[in-house]
């Protein structure tokens, strides 16, 4: 309907026009058809793909608990069997076993109630070792009577890999705290 002059009468259009206009109708919603399509399909991937991200990152964190359960039990069983106060040599064999045969971790530091390093494996860390404890690694806390601790991770300055620390209490036959042993597990 086209009006001119109030005037109105019915706009009368070719048989190329109609064409013409029905297949630019058609072609825009054709086009729109496959962008709602194709939005819906990166959506639906995307969808996907976080949860398939999602549900590997539990089953790594699960693993990385079991490992954490598994070193600090190791670590409160080698407790009971150290004695800081007078059989350093056995406490230093022990520590070491642990070291060697356990390949869960990094390093294994042996500290008395004072927080001094009487022992460290492996040995080659030397001097750096009193450094390493001195960190916040829960080594004060467990010394102060607090049960095991497990840090957040963390890194050392020099060492690129994350890791985490656990400090287990070591105790005498009276139950008082005498020194600790700390784990540091590597999380590469």
């Amino acid at each position: 309907l086209m009006c001119y002059n109030n005037k109105c009468r019915y706009f009368v259009m070719g048989l190329q026009k109609r064409a013409s206009l029905f297949s630019g109708l058609g072609l825009f919603f054709l086009v729109g058809i496959l962008v709602f399509i194709g939005f819906w399909a990166v959506q639906e991937i995307t969808s996907r793909s976080f949860s398939e991200r999602v549900s590997v990152a539990q089953m790594v964190a699960r693993g990385v608990d079991q490992t954490l359960q598994g070193a600090e039990t190791q670590l409160e069983k080698t407790a009971v069997d150290i004695d800081v106060s007078s059989n350093l040599g056995g406490s230093v064999e022990v520590l070491n076993n642990l070291y060697n045969y356990s390949g869960t971790f990094a390093r294994l530091f042996l500290v008395d109630s004072n927080g001094t390093v009487l022992a460290v494996e492996p040995p080659s860390l030397g001097d750096t070792a009193q450094g390493l404890i001195n960190s916040d690694n829960g080594v004060s806390e467990v010394l102060k009577g607090a049960p095991p601790t497990i840090t957040t991770v963390s890194t050392e300055p020099g060492h690129a890999d994350p890791l985490l620390s656990i400090s287990v209490p070591v105790q005498d036959k009276d139950g008082l705290v005498t020194g600790a042993i700390v784990g540091h597990v590597e999380l590469s």
